[in-house]
């Protein structure tokens, strides 16, 4: 196996290309506190559960085995449940949890043609940013919502497998993300902040078909969970966006 990675490892990826892709679906949020210090009087076994929209908007150039990625996403949730692992309770319907991100990769196919003619296994560095934001309503007067800001960086591993009009690719990333956290209540006075840290992991496995020389059409699934600590507000998320679009490559 060694000796056939080693041999492709200076294959042609001779291949250059500049593609838009723009993508719509559906996407799924879970919430769950996991404070384990002092009090933990926030803690809980029961999940913030929520679906709605996501949009995707990304721009790829590719020069031989150096690919570079410009990714920008928004999603929209509602229709919260609290959801026990026994039972599920509706929350309000103005409940709303709505994130903005941004990515920039930069990555390099090391291995082309490994095993079977047309996969490429590569490695990068994603950076980013995000805005999150999650609104809950207590009542008709009482509400309180929580925002995050948060810088990225995480590891990426890749593996692309394309025959003729047919094409698979699959990034895994793992890396860590500084937040800034700030929380309003419609009844209080002042609004606390503070900051955090954490990892997240992604995982997303795209599938493309060509109809036309430069059109293709596009499905994506994205996978994303994270987690934030500081004091008195450790929590995880995870999110499940699956989209479908077109792509268009010049």
């Amino acid at each position: 196996m060694a000796g056939v990675l080693l041999l492709h490892a200076t294959g042609a990826l001779a291949q250059s290309s500049t593609s838009w892709r723009v993508a719509f679906g559906r996407d799924e949020a879970a919430l769950r506190d996991i404070a384990r210090c002092c009090k933990p009087v926030d803690a809980s076994p029961v999940t913030l559960r929520g679906t709605g929209a996501a949009m995707l908007v990304e721009h790829q150039r590719l020069r031989g085995a150096r690919l570079q990625r410009l990714e920008f996403s928004v999603a929209r949730t509602g229709n919260f449940v609290y959801d026990s692992g026994l039972e599920k309770v509706a929350r309000p319907e103005g409940d709303r949890f709505t994130r903005l991100d941004a990515r920039y990769e930069y990555r390099r196919y090391l291995f082309s043609n490994v095993i079977v003619r047309g996969l490429d296994i590569g490695a990068g560095l994603s950076l980013g940013g995000s805005r999150s934001r999650l609104t809950r309503e207590m009542d008709d007067s009482l509400a309180t919502t929580k925002t995050h800001l948060d810088v990225l960086i995480a590891f990426v591993t890749a593996a692309r497998f394309r025959r003729s009009r047919f094409g698979v690719e699959v990034n895994w990333g793992n890396g860590g993300r500084i937040s800034r956290i700030g929380e309003r209540h419609s009844a209080a006075a002042d609004h606390p902040s503070q900051w955090g840290g954490g990892w997240l992991a992604d995982l997303s496995i795209g599938a493309d078909v060509s109809v036309s020389e430069r059109v293709s059409l596009t499905a994506r699934f994205l996978s994303t969970g994270d987690t934030v600590l500081s004091s008195h507000s450790q929590h995880t998320s995870d999110r499940n966006s699956l989209m479908v679009g077109v792509t268009y490559a010049k």
